[in-house]
């Protein structure tokens, strides 16, 4: 995943967004350890965003 986010920040993004499911704890756990945002969106969905 950290290769992902290098080769973004290379290509010019700003930002990446995705939606995980609130049972999902590995990636979620994953996404906080990398600095992504959690912010629940509705009943069982998080978003992640990472600034990059």
């Amino acid at each position: 995943m950290k290769d992902v986010l290098a080769q973004a920040r290379r290509r010019g993004l700003k930002k990446i967004v995705g939606y995980v499911f609130y049972e999902n704890r590995t990636m979620l756990l994953m996404a906080s350890e990398l600095g992504f945002g959690l912010e629940h969106v509705e009943t069982g969905i998080v978003r992640v965003t990472a600034q990059l």
